[in-house]
């Protein structure tokens, strides 16, 4: 959706001040203040996914898993098939 650009700022809006369904990019070319809030929101939640995501590949809980042989004894193997998946 190709929005017009405005470089004036005013104060930030109400919810009845603006349209139905207005333009996020007219919204905040209008409003700076609120496009900057936005943008550091968005570089906020990407750093948590990140942290997230580092989280999730860093877990080695269940790399190792312990299997029981035929003579009942039990040993600790890699468990390759869960590794390929967290990666």
């Amino acid at each position: 959706m190709d929005c017009p650009p405005s470089s004036h700022s005013r104060q930030l809006p109400t919810l009845t001040d603006l349209p139905q369904r207005p333009c996020p990019r007219l919204v905040f070319s209008r409003y700076d203040e609120l496009g900057a809030s936005y943008a550091r929101a968005r570089e906020q939640q990407q750093h948590l996914r990140a942290d997230e995501l580092l989280e999730i590949v860093d877990d080695k809980s269940n790399d190792w898993v312990d299997v029981e042989t035929r003579r009942g004894r039990i040993v600790r193997q890699f468990d390759h098939e869960h590794v390929k998946r967290s990666v």
